[in-house]
């Protein structure tokens, strides 16, 4: 629901404003300082980002996969409950089979993205099962998402060090 309100805020400032571009710098500039403050409480929290990063290490080899299997990643379809539903049991179970039995390789190139040492390539061209290159193509595809947000990340736990090293 938040994000339903801010995006009704912005839109009411869209509309009010005839300086469109000073618009769209508010706009901006209101959900970086949202997001700020949802993943570090402003620089304040060294704990939230790494539970945060935790998370996404270990949810993204899952995630990633599922979510582009043959290329569906985003259908018409409205986003509810029902159609996730649906989406997820028409992927065929050796697709989740092989997810599970290959995690250690996708957390590994996950964790690689993660610290920015970059998806290795080798892994996937050396593979020869095909649903896990495919798989592994897809994690690869989504390297610079992962990449963006472990350097937001990594930023928001740098910035909170340093402020507790500030206040001693």
């Amino acid at each position: 629901y938040t994000l339903l309100i801010m995006t009704i805020i912005f839109t009411v400032i869209l509309l009010k404003n005839k300086n469109k571009m000073e618009d769209y710098k508010i706009i901006f500039e209101g959900v970086i300082i949202y997001l700020y403050g949802l993943l570090s409480d402003y620089g304040e929290s060294i704990l939230k980002p790494v539970i945060i990063s935790a998370i996404l290490i270990y949810l993204f080899p899952i995630l990633v996969p599922i979510l582009d299997f043959n290329g569906l990643l985003f259908e018409v379809k409205p986003l509810n409950i029902d159609n996730l539903l649906n989406y997820l049991a028409n992927i065929p179970k050796y697709y989740y089979d092989s997810i599970i039995s290959n995690y250690n390789t996708y957390l590994t190139q996950t964790l690689r993205a993660f610290f920015q040492l970059g998806i290795d390539k080798d892994v996937i061209n050396s593979t020869t099962n095909p649903i896990q290159k495919e798989q592994l193509k897809t994690l690869a595809s989504y390297e610079w998402l992962i990449r963006i947000i472990s350097l937001i990340l990594i930023g928001n736990i740098l910035i909170a060090i340093k402020r507790r090293l500030e206040r001693k």
